[in-house]
């Protein structure tokens, strides 16, 4: 995972180590009988999965409530708060949220399956308002980054707005461009990420919109 910002003047700052936005009691934030949530399992053991989808059936007092899974109906158990995450009704956005900032809880589960979600058709951008995340599919994909696609993003470089396309490497270059353009600021954009995560390739495509600009400016 690598994430991209083009900015001005904000320091943006993405931290992972703290889960955050759970029920820190049951009794300040009440989930309703029913209502679907995230839970974290046990770390004890390493696994692919760290956060399941859960329903609850009943709250037991003010730090514990009765679950079932979404993917084990039979089984019950009990959940402390500090376990419980709230859950957005994914069945009506199957396509996942193109900025994760639309999300109405944002937290560690939320974020996870949102990327996971849009990962697996093939949508490997997602934005955090301004800030790009990018998963390395480890495979070229064409739709992404046909002539096409570049042209779509070089058209729309004049008082250019994130939000209104599609998350891409593309749509930040051409922010930057835009408000150099617009605010006669200078403009970088951060790459980071850990090794493997992809920056060279997001750098080279970066480069490949930016000079495909200035070129004709």
């Amino acid at each position: 995972m690598n994430s991209t910002t083009a900015s001005n003047t904000q320091k943006i700052s993405l931290n992972w180590a703290s889960p955050g936005n759970h029920f820190p009691t049951l009794s300040l934030i009440l989930p309703s009988q029913g209502q679907h949530v995230w839970i974290a399992l046990s770390q004890k053991e390493p696994a692919q999965e760290i956060y399941k989808r859960a329903q609850i059936l009943k709250i037991i007092d003010n730090e514990n409530a009765s679950i079932k899974c979404d993917d084990n109906q039979n089984e019950i158990i009990n959940v402390k708060a500090d376990k419980i995450f709230p859950s957005t009704n994914h069945e009506l956005h199957p396509k996942g949220f193109n900025d994760m900032m639309d999300i109405e809880d944002l937290n560690e589960p939320e974020l996870l399956h949102n990327i996971q979600q849009r990962f697996r058709q093939n949508q490997i951008f997602t934005y955090v308002g301004p800030t790009l995340i990018t998963i390395n599919p480890y495979k070229y994909l064409a739709d992404l980054f046909e002539n096409g696609t570049l042209e779509k993003y070089q058209e729309a470089i004049t008082n250019f707005e994130l939000k209104d396309y599609d998350p891409h490497v593309y749509a930040i270059s051409a922010a930057a461009i835009s408000n150099i353009t617009e605010n006669q600021r200078p403009q970088a954009i951060v790459i980071s990420g850990e090794s493997g995560a992809g920056k060279t390739e997001t750098a080279k495509y970066a480069m490949k919109f930016l000079t495909s600009i200035t070129s004709t400016l």
